[in-house]
């Protein structure tokens, strides 16, 4: 669904030749991914050669790369510039070699990534070459099964050590009115291994439960020394606040919406569904949903749990009419919903939760028009978030990415808040703008909701 490229390769001679793909090519018709030819010489049972612009990278088998920094060259005197880390996985009996998703350059990047834009060119000149994909760990890779959990584990440290060389080094170097540093880490590993601390999940496997249940603790514990480093650096009059927004459940079942709404007669389809969908349909330009009969279609589910009404004047070619049609239809998925059981009684949906109940402000039209929070165990499935329509309504996890907490009821999902102040009364998220306004001495407009926490 979310995952990366594979290529065949055939070593001839000791050599492998295939390609990169880069960047769309705006200067060709079709917008097609630019083709960087890469070669692989293997050495011995233990090392490779890669070979590309010119550059030779030696690989030695268990051992990721230094940085890696490729040329995408879109005419001969326009380029764009990333950078990738190399993993050998194995010479024999196979060549196996795991390319990092590659990344924009930190240094002069292409578009602006941050502000101010020459930030990152600072920081890589003074650190060292960074990740700048907003999701910067290889969970996807792990998922997929292209890489185990050691190899997940180490790129994992290595992106927050980083991270937190970043994080000190701009905390000495311009010290600020509002630091803000997120760290991924907690999230991901979580994602990664929680079926290494839930036997009763479909990938619990003891063996590696015996190398690896501690991962989480692990990066909880190495994230206590970047809090320890950051404590170091503050004054005592100095607020310091440590929070999540989610916390984490085990991810056993996925729960297929769109099925369900076929099954219960609010969705029809045209034919039966072939495929499952990608990313690329996701963001690529033909009709979504082609096989989804929308003149007899009254709601569809797309993302981490909402439905939506096929509402008239929203929807293109909606059926629904607002009111008295449009609130029928909602009390009638939102009770039936609440009742779904999985085949051994369990119920599965702790919640459905109405639109006007849980949203409000000016873009209220355009939130969706219910949001489904599973009990533990349960998740909205892969195939429901792009819009799929799977043949069963609740299937099994059977995949690495074994923990989560998107679509989860939030009274039973909640994360964490640590502070060294006493704090007014229980906290929630919308709290946090009056907070920041009121710690900076900045008058909080009348608008704003929540208040402040101290």
């Amino acid at each position: 669904v979310y995952g990366g490229i594979q290529h065949k390769i055939n070593v001839v001679n000791n050599v492998a030749r295939t390609y990169l793909e880069g960047p769309p090519d705006p200067t060709k018709e079709g917008f097609h991914p630019i083709q960087l030819p890469l070669k692989i010489k293997i050495v011995d049972d233990n090392t490779v050669i890669v070979d590309i612009n010119g550059d030779r990278i030696k690989l030695y088998k268990g051992r990721f790369s230094d940085w890696v920094v490729i040329k995408f060259h879109i005419t001969p005197i326009v380029s764009v510039t990333g950078i990738c880390k190399f993993y050998l996985l194995s010479v024999k009996p196979e060549l196996k070699v795991f390319l990092s998703p590659i990344d924009i350059s930190p240094i002069n990047p292409p578009v602006p990534i941050c502000n101010p834009s020459d930030l990152t060119t600072q920081l890589a000149k003074q650190l060292g070459l960074f990740r700048t994909r907003g999701w910067a760990i290889n969970n996807m890779a792990l998922t997929e099964e292209r890489i185990d959990e050691k190899i997940f584990l180490d790129d994992l440290f290595s992106v927050e050590d980083m991270r937190r060389r970043i994080t000190l080094h701009l905390m000495d170097k311009d010290p600020s009115d509002l630091f803000i540093s997120v760290f991924q880490a907690t999230d991901r590993v979580g994602h990664a291994f929680f079926r290494l601390i839930d036997p009763r999940h479909p990938r619990y496997d003891e063996e590696l439960a015996y190398k690896y249940g501690d991962a989480i603790l692990r990066v909880y514990k190495h994230m206590d020394k970047t809090v320890g480093e950051i404590l170091k650096r503050i004054s005592e009059d100095t607020t310091l606040i440590i929070l999540s927004d989610h916390g984490f459940h085990s991810f056993r079942r996925c729960v297929n919406i769109n099925t369900w709404l076929v099954k219960n007669g609010y969705m029809t389809l045209k034919g039966a569904e072939d495929r499952a969908y990608t990313l690329d349909d996701l963001f690529g330009q033909g009709e979504f949903w082609p096989n989804v009969d929308w003149n007899k279609t009254q709601a569809y589910a797309v993302g981490l749990g909402q439905i939506y009404i096929n509402l008239v004047g929203r929807e293109s070619r909606g059926i629904v009419l607002p009111g008295r049609d449009y609130e029928k239809v909602v009390n009638e998925i939102v009770s039936q919903l609440r009742e779904l059981r999985d085949e051994d009684g369990t119920k599965v949906i702790r919640d459905v939760y109405k639109r006007d109940d849980i949203f409000n402000g000016r873009y209220l039209d355009r939130a969706p028009d219910m949001q489904v929070g599973f009990e533990d165990g349960y998740r909205v499935s892969w195939q429901t978030c792009l819009g799929g329509i799977p043949p069963k309504v609740i299937e099994t996890n059977d995949r690495k990415w074994s923990g989560d907490h998107c679509s989860l009821e939030p009274s039973i999902t909640k994360g964490i808040l640590l502070t060294n102040r006493k704090l007014n009364g229980e906290p929630a998220i919308i709290d946090i703008a009056p907070t920041v306004l009121k710690l900076l001495g900045v008058p909080i407009p009348s608008d704003v909701e929540g208040s402040s926490w101290f």
